[in-house]
């Protein structure tokens, strides 16, 4: 087998093992960010269900000043 030969498959095989370490860093970094995503939705939740506590207490006392 020529030299060339040998070339074109050290090259393949570099690129492939190139490519699947790129490829899990970039998974771990995505899974990363998901679990942070998870958490600011939570985070949103929670306050989403204060903001409505507070405003319905807010229009609970705008309703027993007008009477």
């Amino acid at each position: 087998m020529s030299p060339e030969f040998w070339a074109i498959v050290s090259v393949g095989v570099a690129l492939g093992v190139l490519m699947f370490y790129l490829f899990s860093s970039l998974d771990r970094r995505l899974s990363t960010v998901s679990g942070d995503v998870a958490a600011l939705r939570e985070r949103m939740a929670e306050l989403e269900g204060a903001m409505d506590g507070f405003i319905a207490g807010q229009r609970g006392l705008l309703g027993h000043k007008g009477h």
